[in-house]
């Protein structure tokens, strides 16, 4: 009988590229400043407002956003270089982070302001998501690429534990404007980074084009998809696990006040512990290699993450919500290494931006359920949202294991 032997060496193949080392290296100081920015802005939404409804219709503006401007995202990954597309949508996090730093310097920041800047963050990931996602696989080869992106989810779960508790410190020290000062500096030291890396990679087309031709382009996107059940089965799965992060991180702050009670720098532990199990997964996911399993091990997180978040929701008493959230994050990567391995190998290359950004659109519907999710909270509390959307992922997941078997041997 054949024995699979795992290397530590391959552990970090990717890492021989030197072009690969750059987007690492922006990628660790760009999760920091993500994670700084969820405890941050959930912190500060709840403390102006008290109103966990409000922290869903603040996030909804950022998924109608998201809904509106996605397809675009996709056409110009497709026929621009990424490199370009990534520098310029951290310029502009830089300037929204120092903006809001000085509306809460001068204490003039106002719900408002809030809903403006997730505006501004739904136009920048619906352009930055697809160019980050597959851009990897135009810097390393397809036998490197699940440990490349295994590598990048390295990186957001080592960083992202850094973030989260820098983000509860400074909350209790400086006050959120130090928050949004330090995630200014970062993000510009994330541009220095992207700046290093090389222009050109593929792109579909580089001729002028007019907006009917766009819209076109996002069509043949569409029936790319549709046309593969392969794909559309990803995307699904994709946009199920979408609807349930945005749903436990849009709500955690509420959570960990009014449930947990926990302070600034609890609710950062909490976050962090996400990111510590995001963390321990990836470190996992680098030695896979080329995995002959990606669809089970896809499948069975989803199935497992729900079940976590439903006894997150029943079972307060501490260190369970900490245990909890480090299994949450930690199969919650998993689900995010499968999926962006999976579609970038079962994509046409020409077609790897439009068909992310389909799945980003997809997933621009949230706001619809976060609306709900928040009147549910608001009446009934947290924990029965997190039980709710618990229990409807894993009835997605079983229901994609039982009707496309297909699904569960991809690899």
């Amino acid at each position: 009988m054949t024995q699979r032997v795992f290397h530590f060496r391959g552990a970090t193949l990717a890492l021989q590229d030197y072009n690969f080392r750059w987007f690492m290296l922006a990628r660790i100081l760009a999760t920091a400043t993500i994670q700084m920015r969820n405890v941050g802005s959930g912190w500060l939404i709840y403390h102006l407002t008290d109103s966990a409804l409000a922290l869903g219709w603040v996030a909804a503006a950022k998924g109608l956003t998201i809904l509106i401007t996605s397809p675009l995202g996709g056409v110009f990954t497709d026929r621009f270089e990424k490199r370009t597309i990534l520098v310029w949508t951290r310029v502009v996090w830089t300037l929204s982070a120092f903006a809001v730093a000085l509306l809460i310097y001068f204490d003039v920041i106002r719900v408002w302001h809030m809903v403006l800047v997730y505006i501004v963050d739904g136009v920048v990931i619906a352009f930055m998501m697809p160019a980050q996602d597959t851009i990897i696989s135009d810097l390393v080869d397809r036998k490197t690429l699940l440990n490349a992106v295994s590598l990048n989810f390295v990186s957001q779960g080592l960083m992202g534990i850094f973030g989260a508790l820098a983000a509860g410190y400074l909350i209790e020290s400086a006050g959120p404007a130090g928050v949004y000062l330090g995630m200014g500096l970062l993000f510009s030291m994330v541009t220095f980074a992207l700046l290093k890396l090389p222009k050109g990679g593929i792109v579909s087309d580089t001729q002028p084009v007019t907006l009917a031709q766009v819209y076109g382009r996002l069509v043949e996107g569409l029936r790319h998809v549709w046309h593969s059940s392969t794909l559309l089965t990803l995307i699904l799965m994709g946009v199920t696990f979408g609807f349930f992060t945005q749903s436990y991180r849009t709500f955690l702050p509420a959570f960990a006040r009014d449930d947990l009670f926990l302070s600034a720098v609890g609710l950062g532990i909490l976050t962090a512990a996400v990111d510590a199990g995001a963390l321990t997964n990836s470190l996992v996911a680098t030695l896979l290699g080329d995995s002959a399993h990606k669809g089970k091990l896809y499948l069975g997180s989803g199935i497992l993450g729900g079940v976590c978040l439903i006894l997150l929701a029943n079972f307060q008493l501490s260190p369970a919500p900490f245990v909890l959230m480090f299994l949450i994050g930690a199969l919650g990567n998993m689900i995010q290494v499968m999926n962006m391995t999976l579609l970038q190998s079962h994509c046409d290359l020409n077609m790897r931006g439009r068909v992310f950004s389909i799945s980003y659109l997809l997933r621009g519907l949230a706001p619809v359920w976060l609306v709900a999710a928040g009147t549910l909270a608001e009446w009934w509390g947290v924990p029965l949202v997190f039980t709710v959307m618990g229990v409807v992922l894993v009835a997605i997941y079983l229901a994609i294991a039982a009707f496309r078997p297909g699904i569960w041997r991809l690899r």
